[in-house]
């Protein structure tokens, strides 16, 4: 074999005439990527892609501004200075106990937020059922005194600010001021207004006593106040036009004028009472032109000493008003009528001064009648008789 027919024979496949093609090399991914990308940006901003996006940004959005109004409200406050109204009350309940002096407290309180502020609020307001916090006290705390109570363990102990995580860091005063006072019971009588003058018969009352439940120095304080006459409760029978036409009348549901403070705990049983009376015809009143003085002083004073009256006053009272029934006013201006009023003075030597005495003189009326202006005074001076 030839040299030749050894050699490989290289074939063109292009056929004659046709362009030359050149090979073909193969992408690499970025420019995979950046064919591909338009495609799936379409793909995932489609129609519906779209929509589906934003119904999940319509209850995400919402979602995550309620976590953070969740977590700003969870954070802790601090306020201070915050004014929180009181009550205190006893576990005995023979017991009643008042705070004396101010009724609110000034704390400093640490807690959540929404806590905090939800307190504050409930108690700003009166018509809340929270509006002060009631504080009970020691059944133990002896009756009838005051005591001092330290503040801030008796307000940061309360449960109201337990249970709503809230600590109490200060209180002002450092010190609250209470008197616990005694239970009593006691029947009161009654009595008609001072300005019922015009009686035919002394009233009757059903029941004939109201009962009082009440702290003892509220009871002892009225008491007090009456002097020496016993604590009757008046009747409230103002504004009863009824009243004004003489007869027999019977008042039903008359209230009471009660001397105690309920915010004291005091109550009267019955607060309403039945009240029966006859009345004649209304008082007037009338100036008896000239009454009389006379003087009551031992005989031997007499002897060596005589009286002037000073000023308007004189041996006699002149325009003296008076008050009482229209037939006594009648009868009085009679020149006939006896026994005449007069104005009574009691002298005793321990005036024998010579200097001027004013007094207060004793009115003997007929009954049912009495001197407007009681304050009137006779002045007087008792001075050496010349000697004879």
């Amino acid at each position: 074999m030839s040299e030749r027919s050894n050699k490989p024979e290289v074939v063109d496949a292009t056929p004659k005439g046709a362009p030359l093609r050149l090979p073909v090399r193969s992408k690499g991914p970025w420019q995979e990527l950046a064919r591909s990308a338009p495609r799936k940006i379409r793909q995932q901003f489609s129609g519906e892609r779209l929509i589906e996006m934003l119904k999940t940004l319509a209850w995400v959005a919402p979602l995550t501004i309620l976590v953070w109004v969740y977590a700003e409200r969870e954070q802790l406050a601090r306020p201070t200075n915050v004014s929180i109204p009181i009550e205190v009350r006893s576990t005995a309940p023979n017991r009643i106990v008042r705070l004396l002096g101010d009724k609110n407290v000034m704390v400093d309180l640490e807690g959540p937020r929404r806590n905090v502020d939800a307190l504050i609020d409930a108690l700003s307001k009166p018509s809340s059922d929270l509006d002060r916090l009631q504080i009970d006290l020691d059944a133990s705390l002896t009756p009838n005194r005051r005591h001092e109570i330290s503040s801030l363990p008796l307000i940061a102990g309360q449960p109201l600010f337990k249970r709503n995580a809230i600590t109490v860091l200060a209180c002002r005063p450092p010190r609250l001021t209470v008197y616990v006072d005694e239970v009593v019971e006691a029947d009161l009588p009654l009595k008609l207004p001072d300005s019922i003058t015009n009686l035919e018969s002394p009233p009757a009352f059903d029941p004939q006593t109201v009962h009082y439940r009440g702290p003892k120095s509220a009871l002892d304080a009225a008491r007090e106040a009456a002097g020496n006459d016993t604590l009757m409760i008046e009747v409230n029978l103002s504004g009863r036009d009824s009243l004004k036409t003489p007869g027999h009348h019977v008042e039903k549901n008359v209230p009471l004028r009660s001397p105690f403070n309920k915010e004291d705990g005091a109550a009267l049983t019955p607060s309403t009472v039945d009240v029966t009376l006859d009345l004649r015809a209304a008082d007037e009143e009338w100036t008896y032109p000239s009454m009389p003085i006379v003087v009551e002083a031992p005989p031997s004073l007499w002897d060596d000493f005589k009286i002037v009256y000073d000023g308007s006053s004189g041996p006699t009272l002149a325009n003296v008003v008076l008050i009482g029934p229209p037939k006594l006013h009648e009868a009085m201006m009679d020149p006939q009528y006896a026994p005449k009023p007069y104005a009574r003075l009691k002298v005793t030597s321990d005036d024998a001064t010579g200097n001027r005495i004013s007094r207060l003189p004793e009115y003997v009326l007929p009954k049912d009648v009495k001197v407007k202006d009681p304050t009137r005074a006779i002045e007087f001076r008792l001075v050496p008789r010349e000697p004879q």
